[in-house]
């Protein structure tokens, strides 16, 4: 839709790039492997090693991750899945957080098993010109406040 010029700007988590956008980090945050209070490895959860974690089924949103045993297109049902005690799985941590106070998930050897994702404001990387030029003021503007 952006390259169509249907919409001026979106945000997200993009893994590919396009040439003719241009993307800007606007936020990140930190994903770790979690498991359900149900899960065989709860109690050493923080403790166990990473060949050990993959070892069991794992629950991955639908965006390019290894193989899964499940594949969810959200946060929210990965989390079911981990909840079940069935399945480890990726949650963003300020997500799992009120989870993990309740005790019903714990990180999974959170020093290793962690990575970063990016958010980013998307537009296109050209200029406009002629009758754009109005929409394109006010998405720079929209970016300036960003």
């Amino acid at each position: 839709m952006l390259l169509s010029d249907r919409v001026q700007m979106v945000i997200g988590y993009f893994w590919h790039r396009v040439p003719s956008l241009a993307y800007t980090e606007i936020f990140a945050e930190d994903q770790l492997a979690y498991c359900g209070r149900e899960h065989p490895l709860f109690a050493r959860a923080r403790r166990i090693r990473v060949a050990e974690a993959f070892e069991h089924d794992w629950a991955w949103r639908s965006y390019p991750l290894p193989e899964a045993g499940a594949v969810a297109d959200n946060m929210e049902a990965v989390a079911m899945l981990v909840l079940s005690g069935r399945h480890l799985g990726y949650l963003p941590e300020h997500f799992a957080a009120p989870y993990v106070k309740e005790g019903l998930l714990a990180p999974l050897n959170p020093k290793a098993m962690r990575y970063r994702v990016a958010f980013q404001m998307v537009t296109r990387a050209e200029r406009a010109s002629g009758a754009r030029v109005a929409k394109r003021e006010i998405v720079e503007a929209f970016i300036e406040d960003m």
